[in-house]
Protein backbone atom coordinates (compact mmCIF):
# COMPACT_ATOMS: atom_id res chain seq x y z
CA UNK A 1 0.00 0.00 0.00
CA UNK A 2 1.49 3.09 -1.14
CA UNK A 3 2.61 5.95 1.79
CA UNK A 4 -0.39 8.44 0.70
CA UNK A 5 -2.87 5.83 1.06
CA UNK A 6 -2.03 4.55 3.43
CA UNK A 7 -1.95 7.88 5.72
CA UNK A 8 -5.16 8.52 3.93
CA UNK A 9 -6.98 5.50 5.82
CA UNK A 10 -5.17 6.45 8.50
CA UNK A 11 -6.53 9.72 8.76
CA UNK A 12 -10.46 8.31 7.99
CA UNK A 13 -10.30 6.19 10.47
CA UNK A 14 -8.86 8.47 13.24
CA UNK A 15 -11.11 11.26 11.97
CA UNK A 16 -13.85 8.93 12.49
CA UNK A 17 -12.87 7.89 16.02
CA UNK A 18 -13.80 11.19 17.21
CA UNK A 19 -11.58 13.97 17.72
CA UNK A 20 -8.20 14.32 16.04
CA UNK A 21 -6.86 17.60 15.41
CA UNK A 22 -4.92 19.21 12.17
CA UNK A 23 -1.22 17.77 11.51
CA UNK A 24 1.57 19.75 12.61
CA UNK A 25 2.81 22.90 10.04
CA UNK A 26 5.55 21.42 8.45
CA UNK A 27 9.18 23.10 9.40
CA UNK A 28 9.67 26.37 7.91
CA UNK A 29 13.04 26.92 5.84
CA UNK A 30 14.56 30.23 5.01
CA UNK A 31 13.55 31.61 1.94
CA UNK A 32 15.76 31.05 -0.78
CA UNK A 33 18.08 34.36 -0.75
CA UNK A 34 19.53 33.76 -4.43
CA UNK A 35 16.11 33.43 -5.61
CA UNK A 36 14.84 36.19 -3.54
CA UNK A 37 14.97 39.96 -3.40
CA UNK A 38 14.32 41.49 -0.12
CA UNK A 39 14.58 44.45 -1.02
CA UNK A 40 11.41 44.03 -3.02
CA UNK A 41 9.36 44.88 0.20
CA UNK A 42 6.03 45.87 -1.66
CA UNK A 43 2.73 45.56 -0.59
CA UNK A 44 0.13 44.21 -2.48
CA UNK A 45 -2.59 46.46 -3.68
CA UNK A 46 -4.89 43.77 -4.49
CA UNK A 47 -5.26 39.62 -3.34
CA UNK A 48 -6.96 36.70 -3.82
CA UNK A 49 -7.08 34.19 -0.81
CA UNK A 50 -5.31 31.11 -1.75
CA UNK A 51 -8.36 28.07 -2.02
CA UNK A 52 -7.41 25.41 0.68
CA UNK A 53 -6.85 21.99 -1.16
CA UNK A 54 -9.46 19.53 -0.46
CA UNK A 55 -8.49 16.42 -0.26
CA UNK A 56 -5.58 18.10 2.62
CA UNK A 57 -8.61 19.95 3.80
CA UNK A 58 -10.57 16.22 4.54
CA UNK A 59 -7.07 14.48 5.26
CA UNK A 60 -6.42 17.20 7.88
CA UNK A 61 -2.83 18.41 6.11
CA UNK A 62 -1.43 21.60 6.84
CA UNK A 63 1.54 23.37 4.76
CA UNK A 64 3.21 26.23 3.29
CA UNK A 65 4.32 27.45 -0.20
CA UNK A 66 6.75 29.95 -1.27
CA UNK A 67 6.14 32.12 -4.82
CA UNK A 68 8.95 34.07 -6.48
CA UNK A 69 7.16 36.40 -9.03
CA UNK A 70 8.22 39.34 -11.03
CA UNK A 71 5.59 42.47 -11.31
CA UNK A 72 5.07 44.31 -14.83
CA UNK A 73 5.19 47.86 -15.32
CA UNK A 74 1.46 47.56 -14.66
CA UNK A 75 1.30 45.77 -11.39
CA UNK A 76 0.54 42.51 -12.55
CA UNK A 77 2.07 39.87 -11.30
CA UNK A 78 4.25 37.69 -14.16
CA UNK A 79 6.67 34.89 -14.37
CA UNK A 80 5.63 33.61 -10.98
CA UNK A 81 6.77 30.09 -9.72
CA UNK A 82 6.54 28.02 -6.55
CA UNK A 83 10.18 27.97 -5.24
CA UNK A 84 9.43 25.66 -2.00
CA UNK A 85 6.55 24.11 -0.22
CA UNK A 86 5.77 21.54 1.94
CA UNK A 87 4.87 18.69 2.52
CA UNK A 88 4.54 16.92 -1.34
CA UNK A 89 2.64 13.86 -1.29
CA UNK A 90 5.04 10.51 -1.91
CA UNK A 91 3.86 10.75 -5.72
CA UNK A 92 5.13 14.23 -6.24
CA UNK A 93 2.00 15.65 -6.17
CA UNK A 94 2.14 19.44 -5.13
CA UNK A 95 -1.03 20.69 -3.71
CA UNK A 96 0.22 23.47 -1.41
CA UNK A 97 2.48 25.03 -4.07
CA UNK A 98 -0.52 24.97 -6.72
CA UNK A 99 -3.27 26.60 -4.68
CA UNK A 100 -0.25 29.44 -3.98
CA UNK A 101 0.56 29.99 -7.24
CA UNK A 102 -2.73 30.26 -8.68
CA UNK A 103 -3.71 32.86 -6.17
CA UNK A 104 -0.84 35.03 -6.40
CA UNK A 105 -1.33 35.37 -10.08
CA UNK A 106 -4.02 36.73 -9.30
CA UNK A 107 -2.09 39.86 -7.48
CA UNK A 108 -1.87 43.00 -7.96
CA UNK A 109 1.10 45.92 -7.09
CA UNK A 110 1.47 49.39 -7.08
CA UNK A 111 3.11 50.05 -10.65
CA UNK A 112 6.23 49.50 -11.80
CA UNK A 113 8.47 46.58 -12.37
CA UNK A 114 10.27 44.30 -9.82
CA UNK A 115 12.37 41.50 -10.04
CA UNK A 116 12.65 38.48 -7.84
CA UNK A 117 9.43 39.11 -5.38
CA UNK A 118 8.71 36.14 -3.14
CA UNK A 119 5.65 35.06 -1.05
CA UNK A 120 5.43 32.71 1.53
CA UNK A 121 1.28 31.27 1.99
CA UNK A 122 0.73 28.93 5.38
CA UNK A 123 -2.47 26.83 4.63
CA UNK A 124 -3.75 26.21 8.74
CA UNK A 125 -6.46 24.44 10.09
CA UNK A 126 -8.16 25.25 13.16
CA UNK A 127 -8.36 22.24 15.68
CA UNK A 128 -11.40 20.45 14.90
CA UNK A 129 -14.22 20.85 17.87
CA UNK A 130 -17.04 18.49 17.43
Amino acid sequence: MSRSIFAAVLVGALNACGSVGPFPMPPKRPLPAQLCNSSNRVVALHTVPATYPQLEREQRVQGWAVIRFDTAQDGRVINAAVVDSAPVDALGKDAFGEAALASVEQWRYPRGARKNMCHRIEFKLSPKTD
